[in-house]
């Protein structure tokens, strides 16, 4: 094997590698989705934290025997609000709702009559998600180990360096 082609090979086995190893890191554009089941005075969310910017597709099921209203708006401006605009649900269907938070505490609840003071409220909070640490797992530190260090003597050797002797 001639000195550049080794090199070429080890250069685009480390390309690879770096691409295999972060991947895309682009946000995906698609709606973070929560379901939300509408009962008689309780109010349940699949998940409570969303990503502020991105948009929220709320998918609305009204389990209960009467009309609810789904009304979302920022915690400390929940009684300032005017909620007549919002979407009433009626009994036993389905309602797909779509909304774009800012980071903060949201109050999610129903603004029929009197049923959020009975107890048909829930909160929703905006906050850009804390990434884990990612553990050093033995399966994938090996091999890229071994692929790091055959690369290197790849390079050495290209470059006329050695770390064994040879025999003449």
């Amino acid at each position: 094997m001639t000195r550049t082609f080794k090199v070429l090979i080890t250069t685009a086995l480390l390309v690879f590698l770096a691409f295999a190893i972060y991947g895309n890191t682009q946000a995906s554009t698609e709606p973070q989705t929560i379901r939300v089941l509408l009962k008689d005075y309780h109010v349940e969310l699949s998940q409570f934290v969303v990503t502020p910017g991105r948009a929220v597709r709320f998918v609305v099921v009204n389990d209960g025997s009467m009309p609810h209203q789904l009304v979302v708006q920022p915690y400390l401006e929940a009684r300032a609000l005017d909620w007549t605009d919002m979407p009433v649900v009626s009994p036993f269907t389905l309602r797909t709702l779509e909304q774009t938070f800012t980071a903060g505490v949201y109050r999610v609840s129903c603004g029929v009559a009197d049923h959020a003071e009975k107890g048909m409220v829930n909160v929703l909070v905006a906050n850009s998600p804390q990434k884990p640490p990612a553990p050093l797992r033995a399966d994938v530190l090996i091999p890229l180990l071994a692929l790091a260090l055959g690369s290197a003597l790849i390079i050495g050797d290209s470059m006329g360096l050695s770390i064994m002797k040879r025999k003449t």
